[in-house]
């Protein structure tokens, strides 16, 4: 991955100011991660949160991140996989039950239907349903928060779309939804941070290649609160 300069994030500092704050409800969350590490990076601090709370948390891990570095897949999908597991540890201080759907790194959107079924499979009118933004500039980011919204709304469930790659490559002018903020305790901040370490392979790179998760794309994961977009308040934003 080549390092490339990344448009100021104070550009996003109105949207951020006028956020609602927003208490997650205790209700089933089922988290619908593109890739290890974007369970932490797009709601690790709602993950710790709801299971501080008592909420039941699951992740559906759409692909293994076996694309992230040439060389060997397999060997890193081994060893994302488990980072995630060590991750998901460290923001709920438990294991947390993860689905792993194996779909592949790249290219989730030529699985939608499948993707479709498989997070309406685990998903309620008594679920909250966590994905990125449909918007979030990565293509399985996009793609997964196209599945995830029709599935949460073909089962009526809440829908809360994050954000990470969309406040580097996005404009906020292309939000016509309103943010909404959930603050983070100390201690939630902490387990974040604990868990973002334990992606080792992103944070430190393959030796030969930039990290992804290097130091210039992670000014979003250092701001005290986590920003969703509430995609089931009667019309259908972006």
């Amino acid at each position: 991955m080549t390092r490339v300069e990344l448009p100021d994030l104070g550009r996003w500092a109105p949207q951020r100011t006028d956020a609602q704050r927003w208490e997650p409800p205790r209700k089933l969350t089922v988290v619908v991660a593109p890739h290890p590490d974007d369970e932490t990076l797009l709601s690790g601090g709602l993950i710790a949160h709801q299971a501080r709370a008592g909420v039941p948390v699951i992740v559906l891990a759409v692909t293994d991140g076996e694309a992230a570095y040439p060389g060997d897949p397999d060997g890193l999908a081994r060893q994302r996989r488990r980072e995630q597991r060590q991750a998901l540890r460290a923001l709920a201080g438990e294991e947390l039950p993860v689905l792993r759907l194996g779909l592949p790194d790249g290219r989730v959107e030529d699985h939608h239907s499948s993707l479709v079924a498989a997070i309406a499979e685990h998903v309620t009118v008594d679920s909250l349903v966590v994905a990125p933004w449909r918007l979030d500039h990565h293509c399985d980011h996009e793609a997964v928060g196209r599945a995830a919204h029709e599935a949460a709304g073909r089962c009526g469930a809440a829908l809360a779309e994050g954000l990470f790659w969309a406040w580097h490559h996005r404009q906020p002018q292309e939000m016509v939804s309103r943010l909404r903020e959930l603050p983070l305790s100390r201690r939630e901040v902490e387990r974040r941070r604990c868990a973002l370490s334990h992606h080792h392979s992103q944070v430190a790179g393959d030796g030969a290649s930039t990290p992804v998760l290097h130091s210039g794309v992670l000014g979003p994961f250092d701001w005290p609160s986590e920003y969703f977009i509430l995609s089931n308040e009667g019309d259908d934003p972006l």
